[in-house]
């Protein structure tokens, strides 16, 4: 998968600034961050790159998605983002694992 022919998601181009705007109110200046359901990973480049103090972890109950994300984040070049891991909130027990 190029970086061309990711999958994108209209909504997560328009909201991924909105929630931005939020998340530098609220986050701390270091530190490490979870993403739940990192979906295409537009979301946690978005931030990686703009929070830089941060790391950040990127999750998706969806094995293709963490492909995706994966793919994401080797195209952005952002060395404060990691590989995404395989999670399932709703799961009794949240069983981390790397893609």
């Amino acid at each position: 998968m190029t970086s061309t022919n990711l999958p994108t998601s209209p909504a997560s181009e328009r909201n991924k600034q909105p929630i931005l705007d939020v998340l530098v109110t609220v986050l701390p200046a270091t530190g490490h961050v979870l993403e739940i359901a990192s979906g295409t990973g537009q979301h946690v480049c978005h931030f990686a790159q703009r929070l830089p103090a941060l790391r950040w972890q990127p999750s998706d109950p969806d094995a293709p998605s963490c492909e995706t994300i994966a793919a994401r984040i080797a195209a952005s070049g952002l060395p404060n983002i990691e590989p995404p891991v395989l999670l399932d909130v709703q799961a009794p027990e949240w069983l981390v694992r790397a893609s």
